[in-house]
């Protein structure tokens, strides 16, 4: 995760007290800071103390020992008086993923750690997910700029927001699963469409907010390609430009959208690309660098581009894979060629970056 920089905030306070009669000056009654919170290192423990208190289990990702974002949380937030009041309507837990052997000593399940990072998806550090005492995911966050304050006040609106797409979420598969014809439903899945188009709804980055209740939604709107197979009412259409633009999208949407859109008419194929490219990014096998070249590869032979300026730096991504993960100089030149047709024209920049590709080889 790469946020912005911000520059260091260098706060001071001071208190000035006026004189009383008699010429006498009261002893200072600051209220006390909240004590610092505690903790849970695993997490089968804190899911069970916090469905003893009925709690919301707040769960922290960190690398303590490498991640710089982590340490910013931490010093700008966790560490903070303002978190420390919120943290009473919380149990948590903090999972660590150090890389030195002491502090790898300190990790008291790392083998669970990392079962319960794969299964939740977390890929970037620091992430702070919410379950409810059941167990089930709430939301999903991590670092913010801001302080420790705007933080806080954000962490209610995710719980609050993912509370409610929970309750939508069970109320639309109760509906799904009463469904008794086609049309029936085909509404409901629309109304699952309909809430991933609502990107207003969300206090979240689009990147954050499908954890739990809204996987079940994407999962309902998913099946627009069979509630709408040759996209008629144009439902399953609908459904994929929703399923790529919130990050829920996987192999059987790229397949839907390449079947559907094959010419890239629609502008599928590139939202497609740009879900490849992420698996492969967060694939460290290497086994998702050829899918996403090939799905540059195509794009490519569409010689459509319908958004140059957005998905470029995809098709450059692709090139340079091409060549240096897979040693495959042909489809690099093949992309290099697309990106000097269908690219912006007297782009130096862009021109360098090509060199860089084909006059290497």
């Amino acid at each position: 995760m790469r946020p912005p920089h911000i520059p260091t905030l260098l706060l001071a306070s001071v208190l000035c007290l006026a004189p009383v009669a008699g010429g006498a000056v009261p002893a200072a009654s600051a209220q006390e800071a909240p004590a610092a919170p505690a903790w849970f290192p695993d997490f089968d423990q804190a899911l069970a103390a916090a469905r003893q208190a009925g709690k919301t289990l707040l769960v922290e990702f960190t690398g303590t020992d490498w991640c710089h974002w982590c340490a910013q949380l931490d010093a700008e937030v966790l560490s903070k008086p303002e978190f420390a009041a919120a943290a009473t309507s919380y149990v948590l837990c903090r999972l660590d993923f150090p890389n030195g052997d002491e502090a790898k000593a300190r990790v008291p399940n790392p083998a669970r750690n990392a079962e319960i990072a794969k299964s939740q998806g977390v890929t970037e550090y620091p992430t702070v997910l919410l379950f409810a005492p059941e167990g089930d995911v709430l939301a999903m966050t991590g670092y913010e700029p801001g302080g420790a304050a705007k933080w806080v006040d954000q962490l209610a609106k995710l719980e609050r927001f993912g509370k409610r797409t929970r309750d939508d979420a069970a109320a639309m598969e109760r509906d799904l699963a009463a469904a008794g014809t086609p049309e029936a439903r085909s509404t409901v899945i629309a109304r699952a469409v309909d809430f991933l188009e609502r990107k207003d709804e969300s206090p979240v980055r689009r990147k954050r907010w499908n954890a739990g209740p809204g996987r079940r939604i994407a999962a309902i709107a998913a099946q627009a390609s069979q509630a709408d197979p040759q996209d008629a009412a144009g439902l399953q259409s609908r459904a994929l430009r929703a399923l790529f633009a919130s990050r829920a999208a996987g192999d059987a949407e790229i397949r839907a959208a390449r079947a559907l859109d094959a010419d890239n008419r629609r502008g599928l194929l590139e939202m497609a690309l740009l879900t490849d490219m992420q698996a492969a990014k967060d694939d460290e096998s290497g086994s998702r660098n050829a899918p996403f070249v090939e799905s540059a590869v195509t794009l490519a032979k569409t010689g459509t581009l319908r958004d140059a300026d957005y998905y470029v730096p995809a098709l450059v991504q692709a090139a340079f894979t091409a060549k240096d993960k897979l040693g495959d100089m042909k489809t690099a030149r093949l992309l290099v060629k697309t990106l000097r047709t269908l690219g912006p024209k007297d782009d130096a920049r862009l021109e360098r970056m090509l060199k860089q590709i084909v006059d290497k080889d």
